[in-house]
């Protein structure tokens, strides 16, 4: 049910927000930005002419920089280019082709290091590091890599347009939806969502398989990672590849250590919907003949039984093995390759490992042995469509100067020497561990050198060499080749060989991670270049046919138009029509407006005024959930509050609440009172998945009303905690997100008035905070009613009320609680808001025995109370925007729970029995309540 349609009153706001300006560049101005890129202004030497321009294109290019932030990551790409490329020619126009080349070099190198390469900025989590789970693997976290993104988006170098043309060419396919109703009628102006899933292409990453199940009590098998296997593959997960691999596990010679762990892994994997590449099924002797078994071993090594299988080793003459001692050597390989191919469910295999360097087997019993190998593969292996290569090192990666090397052509020479044999080979396995950094024209020559054979590509072990430079020039690097390989046609993965890394020494500093989980530069290109740059999600309208078209990126898509969702799968170009049915009937409960009254409504068509309890959880109940459900109804409650217990949702409507920021103010003197950062996008994670967990476990129930997210905020700039979100982010250090975003805001404010400006970022600071909160409520669950915060009179900002207004259907209030009908403000905040109003915690406290109550204005007795609780409802129902009212906790609270302020009074009396004089007014209360409201949407206007 469309949320729109269910609220049938105006939203319209009578308040207009806070609009930031920036005044045009004065003088004073001018002379700032000269000397901010005095050094460019110098070196290039500009003439008086020249420069005016110069710095105004340069001020616009770094204004451009922070705005293009706040965009989405499609319209984000397709302003970059177009901007960039503009300033761009708008340059070339203005400066000589000398000072053009100077002032590229320039922004190449514009984070200067003492030895003249460029210098990584620091990482933010460098000074200040957060825990393994909340580092941030969405691929918006770009600092540091800034420069290397810059210089991406402008196609200012052939080999990068070129890329870019072949990207769009053969990594996107056009889809074409057409829109219609059930009678096949093309529908106008309807939004269609269109969210890429999963790539097509093969973002792997090779796994340590002692890092996923190993533990510090195993003596076989320890770990050798910084982090708890559970860890490690919640790293994985996060980390978003659709690929995995294993570096050693599948190896022969580590049968007897991975043998009794690897069924499990291949189940994880495949629970997760992630296929598994398979390394190798044999590695015969040279290098690293080490990995061949003992057997085979024996076997070649007949005169020198002290021999072993080292890179000085070298095998017998072939002349000296008898036919039968070859045929031995042959039967093991072969059984080798039948065993490993047959038992483990991958859906690729390197079959043979670097051949260049390791033939001693070959030497023995013939070189053209290599092809029966494949053939044996082919026959055994478990999946008999897997790939089958041949992989090799330093093949488009070789440091030696030329478009075709002598490794590139002893590489082809085992490729014909396999293919002349009939050998399966499949596809061609190019390690791709760089040591040098190789000019991007030079390895897209290279992969073309092997069009010749037609065969899929993948990169296998993707790595940057401590040889490429420092940190910033891996990452540069790693964006230029990625970026080649993606556009070639044949190649159908990369694959990142270290994730996180083992030890300190050895290829511990080829890891695209931290060993604490912090991505390395290079780590964050890889996840802005596949979950951002290359990665499509587009909201679109129909045209008058009905239709939207656009390019994406070749994968499994979802795409949305109201509330129908179709799968599919985007390969080639493709037209597909979706249909959008009429509205269904109401599937959730709702909003409604029956005679200028706003109601709740259920699926079933009946309106109600929610009106129960709340904190039903309560520890004071013993979990007698039985005993309330049937006292709360035998008094007429129809619905209960906030802290629902699972067992009570099945029987009446619910609302569902959580505290998902500590910033509530009851929490001030407890110590568990926080702000958090919400510009990090590691935090704006976190509370996204909260929000999805919550929704998924509540959103198929039918008595769902809607959702809460954290209560009582401590909003105000001066409030009971004696805190503030502003300062909390004012004092963040200088590099942290949010320090950022205030310092953004500083820049394009006006005015000396500071508690003007502390309330215009307090509003910056709530725009982004409820837009994360609502993004993943709608997206997770779009049926049901979104209160968001609860607010009490003293919590209301008015800045902070318009941020939220968007995002929800109606707005959740604590009153204080005492006698009297606040009307005014109710309406104060119903004419700001626009929005209906839900009193989302009430009660009228009143004094009992020798109890220390907490509250103010305490009443006589329960009695008493009843007779103040029952004007406010009524009042309350009188009112046409108030929907509801929950009655604050069932029974008085543990002493564990209460505060110095006294004991937390329960409705009901010890036992859940009937307080006298409450009881029965409130149960009178609900039969008024039922005997007024409407028993259908046509019924008259509640008196």
């Amino acid at each position: 049910m469309s949320r729109t349609r269910t609220i049938g009153h105006s939203l319209a706001f009578i308040c207009t927000a806070l609009v930031l300006t920036v005044v045009a560049v004065n003088a004073q101005d001018a002379r700032r930005q000269r000397t901010r890129f005095a050094p460019i202004h110098e070196a290039l030497n500009l003439s008086d002419e020249q420069t005016p321009k110069f710095l105004s294109i340069q001020k616009a290019m770094t204004t451009k920089w922070a705005e293009l932030q706040k965009m989405e990551p499609e319209q984000r790409k397709a302003e970059q280019e177009r901007f960039y490329k503009a300033r761009f020619e708008e340059l070339e126009e203005l400066l000589t082709p000398q000072q053009m080349t100077q002032y590229r070099e320039i922004r190449r190198r514009r984070f200067n290091s003492p030895n003249g390469r460029p210098q990584a900025r620091p990482n933010a989590s460098e000074t200040n590091r957060k825990p393994f789970a909340l580092a941030d693997y969405s691929g918006s976290d770009v600092a540091g890599i800034e420069s290397v993104l810059d210089e991406s988006l402008v196609e200012s170098q052939p080999w990068r347009q070129q890329a870019n043309e072949r990207i769009d060419r053969h990594r996107k396919a056009t889809l074409e939806i057409r829109v219609v109703d059930d009678e096949g009628n093309p529908l106008a102006g309807v939004p269609v969502h269109v969210k890429q899933q999963r790539h097509l292409f093969r973002f792997g990453g090779v796994v340590s398989g002692r890092s996923m199940h190993a533990s510090a009590g195993d003596q076989n098998a320890r770990p050798i990672t910084a982090v708890t296997p559970e860890q490690y593959k919640q790293m994985f997960l996060r980390l978003g590849f659709n690929a995995a691999g294993f570096g050693m596990y599948l190896k022969y010679k580590r049968r007897s250590m991975a043998e009794p762990h690897l069924p499990k892994l291949f189940e994880w994997f495949q629970e997760h919907n992630i296929p598994v590449r398979g390394h190798c099924l044999i590695w015969p002797g040279g290098d690293y003949g080490s990995f061949m078994p003992p057997g085979l071993s024996k076997l070649v090594y007949v005169d020198d039984p002290n021999a072993n299988w080292s890179s000085t080793a070298k095998g017998v003459p072939r002349d000296k093995l008898t036919e039968a001692e070859q045929q031995n050597v042959r039967d093991l390989c072969k059984r080798m390759i039948e065993e490993s191919a047959g038992q483990w469910p991958v859906f690729e295999w390197d079959v043979i490992n670097e051949t260049r360097n390791n033939h001693i087997v070959q030497d023995l019993v013939g070189h053209d042995v290599i092809a029966d190998w494949f053939k044996i593969a082919k026959q055994a292996t478990v999946d008999r469509n897997a790939l089958l290569y041949l992989n090799e090192n330093k093949v488009i990666s070789d440091p030696a100067d030329g478009d075709v090397t002598d490794k590139m052509r002893q590489f082809e020479s085992e490729v014909r020497l396999l293919l002349e044999n009939d050998a399966p080979i499949s596809a061609l396995g190019f390690q791709c561990r760089f040591a040098n950094q190789t000019p991007p024209e030079t390895i897209y020559k290279r992969l073309q050198y092997f069009e010749k054979f037609n065969l899929p590509i993948a990169a296998t072990e993707f790595e940057m060499k401590d040889t490429i430079g420092d940190e910033l020039e891996k990452a540069a690097m790693t964006e230029r080749v990625m970026t080649v390989l993606f556009s070639h046609r044949l190649v159908n993965g990369i694959y990142a060989w270290t994730t996180l890394p083992r030890g300190s020494g050895g290829t511990a500093s080829r890891a695209i991670l931290e060993s604490d989980g912090r991505l390395r530069l290079r780590g964050k290109v890889w996840m802005h270049l596949m979950k951002k740059r290359w990665w499509t999600d587009e909201t679109l309208t129909t045209d008058a046919n009905g239709k939207v078209s656009l390019r994406g990126f070749k994968g499994d898509y979802t795409i949305l138009v109201g509330g129908n969702v179709v799968d599919l799968k985007l390969d080639e170009d493709q037209q597909t029509e979706v249909t959008r049915s009429a509205p269904a009937e109401q599937s959730a409960i709702g909003l409604t407006e029956i005679e200028g009254r706003t109601w709740l409504i259920t699926p079933e068509g009946k309106p109600f005024f929610a009106h129960g309890i709340t904190h039903a959880t309560n520890r004071s109940l013993s979990a007698d959930y039985g005993a309330l459900s049937k006292a709360c109804q035998d008094l007429g409650f129809n619905a209960y509050g906030y802290g629902c217990p699972g067992p009570l949702k099945s029987n009446l409507p619910y609302v569902e609440g959580r505290n998902y920021v500590p910033i509530s103010t009851y929490r001030g003197k407890g110590g568990s009172f926080r702000f958090i950062d919400i510009f990090d996008p590691r935090q704006q994670q976190r509370l996204a998945t909260q929000v999805k967990q919550t929704c998924l476990q509540n959103r198929d129930n039918p008595n769902l009303i809607g959702y809460y997210w954290t209560d009582l905020g401590a909003w105000p700039l001066k409030n009971s905690v004696g805190k503030n979100w502003v300062d909390f982010i004012r004092e963040l250090p200088a590099d942290a997100p949010g320090r950022k975003a205030y310092a953004e805001f500083l820049d394009s404010w006006q005015g000396d008035d500071a508690k003007a400006r502390d309330l215009g970022f307090l509003r910056v600071i709530a725009r982004e905070y409820f837009r994360v909160m609502g993004e993943a409520n709608q997206e997770h669950d779009p049926d049901h009613l979104i209160f968001g915060d609860r607010f009490a009179f003293n919590t209301i900002v008015p800045e902070v009320l318009e941020e939220l207004v968007p995002w929800v259907d109606a707005i959740a209030i604590q009153p204080p609680f005492q006698p009297g009908f606040p009307k005014a403000k109710y309406q104060e905040i119903h004419e700001l808001t626009g929005k209906p109003i839900l009193i989302c915690d009430f009660a009228i406290r009143f004094k009992d025995g020798d109890k220390s109550i907490r509250g103010w204005q305490l009443q006589e007795d329960a009695a008493a109370a009843g007779v103040h609780y029952a004007k406010y409802i009524h009042a309350a129902l009188q009112t046409p925007y108030i929907i509801g009212a929950f009655w604050c906790n069932p029974v008085d609270s543990t002493g564990a729970f209460n505060r110095s302020g006294g004991l937390k009074q329960g409705f009901f009396g010890d036992g859940l029995t009937p307080r006298p004089g409450l009881s029965e007014a409130v149960a009178e209360l609900n039969r008024h309540i039922t005997q007024v409201t409407p028993d259908r949407a046509d019924a008259p206007e509640v008196k």
